[in-house]
């Protein structure tokens, strides 16, 4: 075979001469998985604070993991990532793409109390979500929690109207009634419990009110009630060692 002969069959096998082009093949590119996510948002996020660009791109790949996930753990995790980055200020597009996420998780994973139920109160914040969420699922421990979600606003807030309380004190106490043997999976508590938890701090904590009572022993082993000093300044300072 003379030199021009196998030049000619090198091109038709390799093909023409030329810069290589770009990689189409998805076998060349690597796959976006839960842990490479993770990997990069950990590295940006040493290198200084997430711009509102990083919060998008990476909510959206995630969004993007959230629609091929197999299973209710997978995309519970990507809520938790996606609820733990914090754009530097508001960014409605950012809100859009965590609603959306949510929305995956009511249409494939409304069932799933142990998985879903302990997301619902640090992150659900959307009463329309919440209810459409409870409203579709089989699970009481989400309904329970689903149930809640309207009423943490009332929860939180420094003062009350009377109707306000009026409204906090029916709602704990409707959770209580249909709920009340339901151990919420976030802190293995029944839901009995946790509304009687928040029912004594609306009805004896509030601002104006007598402080519950408290009966201890002073440095001196001597016994005292905390209504011996009533009518004086009392300071009272909680302390101890773990």
């Amino acid at each position: 075979m003379n030199t021009w002969t196998m030049a000619f069959f090198a091109l038709a096998v390799a093909g023409p001469i030329g810069p290589p082009g770009p990689r189409h093949s998805s076998a060349l590119v690597a796959e976006d998985t839960l842990e490479s996510l993770e990997s990069e948002i950990a590295t940006r996020s040493k290198a200084g604070e997430l711009s509102e660009a990083d919060v998008l791109g990476f909510t959206q790949r995630a969004l993007g993991l959230g629609k091929s996930a197999k299973d209710a753990a997978a995309r519970a995790e990507l809520v938790k990532l996606c609820y733990g980055m914090i754009p530097p200020g508001p960014s409605p597009q950012v809100d859009k793409l965590r609603g959306e996420l949510w929305d995956l998780v009511i249409a494939k994973d409304a069932n799933e109390g142990a998985v879903v139920a302990p997301l619902v109160a640090p992150y659900l914040k959307e009463f329309a979500r919440a209810a459409e969420l409870g409203k579709k699922s089989k699970s009481p421990e989400i309904k329970a929690a689903c149930a809640f979600v309207p009423l943490s606003p009332l929860i939180a807030a420094r003062e009350r109207s009377e109707k306000d309380t009026k409204e906090l004190v029916a709602g704990l106490n409707a959770i209580k009634k249909a709920y009340g043997q339901v151990v919420d999976p976030g802190t293995k508590k029944p839901w009995s419990q946790i509304c009687d938890d928040v029912l004594f701090q609306v009805e004896n904590l509030a601002v104006g009110n007598f402080a519950p009572e408290i009966e201890a022993a002073d440095t001196s082993g001597v016994k005292f009630k905390l209504s011996d000093y009533r009518g004086k300044v009392v300071l009272l300072d909680f302390w101890g060692n773990w």
